[in-house]
């Protein structure tokens, strides 16, 4: 099965697909991907209102129609067959465009030891639709985070083609082995609403809408529902665990020292600084300033 059967079978339309086929069709997809993936230029760091960034690479396979990233260093376009690697940190914004069927996309998002596939898709004129999610290990020596952000400073530093197509293909060759070699990782016994809610959660944490709302419909239940549930599965409200997240990254994010306060806030769903001040304060009881100046003076203190 390559690109073009994908898209012609079109599974995305399903509204279940069995973790077997999405495997097989992820497989599929990667071993169909000869050319070297585009990788937007990150250009000078941009908090416009639409953009938003991920702490960790994306890597997008297009599987039918085409799909627009919009970033400061410039537009790259993913076409049918193409991969596009966004870099971490880079802020962008994507818009599909479904010209006589689908747009779907296969998007890879590896972070903290493992893989996360979904598959995003629309029909045209309908809204991008999120579905099909599959997670997998990631301790197959080098983690393909590191692999992407590899070839993302191969790609800025001006490598060449050859270079470029041997590092993609290390790319994805890892990510067969994950996905073929590692067993689908459970939910952990736990409600699988509540599962599904935490990724949503972590795949839309940049985003300053994100809220039980927004989450409830996209799951297709009542924001009371799955309130509930969430607070009898994990002993705390959504509300309050979407705000811990956002600022546990922050705190990573600074304590990492690679961007300014108001860029942390900014990945984290906060569009106003002194808020983000507040809410950071609160739950980690000092301010973005001071936790960040107190890491960085610990890390560069010399060994007694």
């Amino acid at each position: 099965m390559d690109f073009s059967e994908l898209s012609a079978r079109a599974p995305w339309r399903d509204p279940e697909i069995p973790a077997a086929v999405l495997q097989a069709s992820a497989l599929s997809a990667l071993a169909a991907a000869p050319r070297p993936a585009e990788v937007p230029s990150s250009g000078a760091f941009d908090l416009s209102p639409g953009l938003g960034f991920h702490t960790w690479p994306e890597l997008f396979l297009q599987l039918a129609g085409s799909r627009w990233f919009h970033c400061p260093g410039g537009a790259v376009v993913g076409e049918s067959g193409m991969g596009v690697l966004v870099p971490r940190g880079v802020p962008h914004q994507e818009r599909g465009e479904a010209l006589d069927g689908d747009e779907a996309c296969l998007v890879v998002m590896p972070f903290s030891g493992r893989v996360t596939l979904h598959v995003s898709w629309m029909r045209r004129e309908e809204r991008v639709r999120s579905s099909h999610w599959a997670e997998y290990p990631d301790r197959d020596g080098v983690s393909t985070d590191r692999l992407c952000d590899e070839l993302a400073a191969a790609r800025h530093a001006g490598a060449g083609e050859d270079e470029l197509t041997t590092l993609y293909q290390v790319v994805l060759h890892h990510l067969q082995r994950v996905i073929r070699g590692g067993e689908l990782r459970a939910e952990g016994g736990g409600n699988p609403l509540v599962a599904r809610t935490r990724r949503l959660v972590t795949f839309h944490l940049h985003e300053p809408d994100l809220g039980v709302e927004r989450l409830a419909r996209e799951l297709g239940v009542s924001p009371d529902h799955l309130g509930r549930r969430f607070r009898a599965e994990t002993g705390e409200t959504l509300v309050s665990h979407i705000a811990r997240r956002r600022i546990d990254t922050a705190a990573e994010l600074l304590a990492e020292g690679r961007i300014p306060i108001r860029a942390a806030a900014w990945s984290c769903g906060f569009r106003d600084p002194q808020y983000f001040s507040r809410v950071f304060r609160r739950l980690r009881g000092t301010s973005p300033r001071e936790w960040s100046n107190d890491r960085h003076h610990t890390s560069s203190a010399p060994l007694a």
